[in-house]
């Protein structure tokens, strides 16, 4: 059954692609563009907002430029003042 139709499937397919030939070569030529188009842009960024913080804030429980010994001090002092507080 499938040879009854294999020719007129084959004949479809051809024609097909022969209609559609010019079609891929202008979505080809467009994408061409698009990916041309997106290499070049330099889109406008607005500006980084700087931090929004208190310098004068001196009792950060992190402090980037303690070791970690002093880092860990910090911590527990700062763990047992809360604590006290509380209690």
């Amino acid at each position: 059954m499938i040879e009854k139709y294999q020719r007129k499937l084959e004949e479809l397919s051809e024609e097909l692609e022969d209609e559609l030939a010019p079609c891929r070569e202008k979505v080809n030529s467009l994408r061409q563009v698009i990916h041309d188009t997106i290499a070049n842009m330099t889109p406008e960024l607005p500006a980084v907002p700087g931090p929004d913080v208190n310098p004068r804030v001196s009792d950060w429980l992190f402090d980037s430029t303690r070791d970690y010994f002093e880092q860990l001090a910090a911590y527990k002092a700062r763990k047992q003042r809360r604590a006290e507080q509380a209690g």
